[in-house]
């Protein structure tokens, strides 16, 4: 496993408390320096590291997951369906992706289970400029939005247009876009509003000169969890105990990054040296206040319940990305989270 431990010092205070912090309630690291840590292969979504794996970053740069026992590597794909291929597949053991596309996976049969929630929130919305009057999905009539085709974010939105009044066919205009473009298309003019992330889009926006207006998917009537990490059922049932290591550095990875991010952001500048510093900082920022929720206040980092899981799977269903309800207390388990569990809060 790759350490880079010269950005320790940045973090000696924060160290120190997290260690103690997060000492009881873990599982133990091999006891002699003869074991051999646990091999372990991490399916993150995308090519290089993005503000949301902080607390991983963290982890493995500072030595958590050596602390832990665990010989963690990490493998960089192209987005959530390749990592929840590769975690069904037994290519990777855990995996991070997109909640909808995990229940798109279950749909299609693939099996996996999902072991912690670190985006207690969606970052999925609609964005808008503030200037196009746009304050609902109610004010989409007779807009052009912009969004990525076959995507369960464009599914999300078909629901949420329904439950506007809105029939997404005649009533408005959707437009189909390369993934990447889907909001500069709003930037250049060429549509009023496109689905986005409100950690990612809404800051370029602003950095644009533009004020944004963000609609969420997630509602407190209706809360939809954000990105998750899952195992292989295999690897789960053989190395249970390596899964509950592998969640406590993890956890210890973000809650250390809490405390700093701008001490995260030199981590991210020296892997990266291209990473756009100030920008990084505002996506950190704003994935943080996905973290925590009245769940997280009540259990811990990373838990979960029906509720979250079941909106989402009733939004995708209403989309036709899943071809039949899911039962969706059976694709997840809080069982392997840590004891006594750091509970993030927002951002001082």
């Amino acid at each position: 496993m790759k350490t880079i431990r010269a950005v320790g010092a940045v973090f000696a205070g924060v160290l120190i408390a997290a260690t103690v912090a997060c000492s009881g309630g873990g599982s133990p690291a091999p006891d002699s320096e003869s074991e051999q840590p646990t091999k372990l292969r991490l399916a993150l979504h995308w090519t290089y590291p993005v503000a949301e794996w902080d607390g991983i970053v963290v982890a493995d740069e500072l030595g958590y997951y050596e602390e832990a026992g665990l010989d963690v590597e990490l493998q960089f794909l192209s987005g959530s369906t390749a990592t929840v291929q590769a975690v069904a597949a037994g290519e990777s053991d855990l995996g991070l992706a997109g909640p909808d596309t995990i229940l798109s996976g279950v749909d299609s049969g693939l099996e996996f289970t999902v072991v912690a929630n670190h985006l207690q929130r969606t970052s999925s919305g609609v964005i808008a400029p503030a200037a196009s009057g746009i304050e609902s999905f109610e004010d989409l009539e007779g807009k052009t939005v912009s969004t990525a085709a076959a995507s369960p974010e464009q599914a999300m939105l078909r629901s949420k247009l329904a439950e506007a009044g809105l029939d997404s066919e005649s009533d408005l205009a959707l437009s189909f876009v390369d993934p990447q473009a889907k909001c500069t298309v709003v930037l250049s003019g060429a549509a009023d509003a496109c689905t986005g992330q409100n950690n990612h889009h809404v800051i370029q926006f602003a950095d644009e000169g533009v004020d944004p207006v963000f609609l969420s998917f997630s509602t407190e009537e209706q809360p939809i969890l954000g990105h998750s990490i899952f195992a292989n059922d295999a690897y789960l049932a053989d190395h249970a105990d390596a899964v509950s290591r592998f969640l406590e550095a993890t956890m210890r990875g973000y809650e250390t990054a809490a405390e700093d991010l701008d001490a995260v952001v030199d981590i991210y500048v020296k892997q990266r040296p291209e990473t756009d510093a100030a920008f990084l900082l505002k996506t950190l920022e704003a994935s943080h206040e996905l973290m925590y929720s009245d769940r997280t206040d009540e259990h811990g980092w990373g838990w979960m319940d029906d509720t979250a899981w079941q909106a989402l799977a009733d939004s995708l269903l209403a989309g036709e990305v899943l071809g039949s309800e899911v039962s969706v207390s059976e694709i997840y388990t809080n069982d392997y989270l840590p004891e006594d569990a750091w509970k993030p809060q927002p951002l001082d």
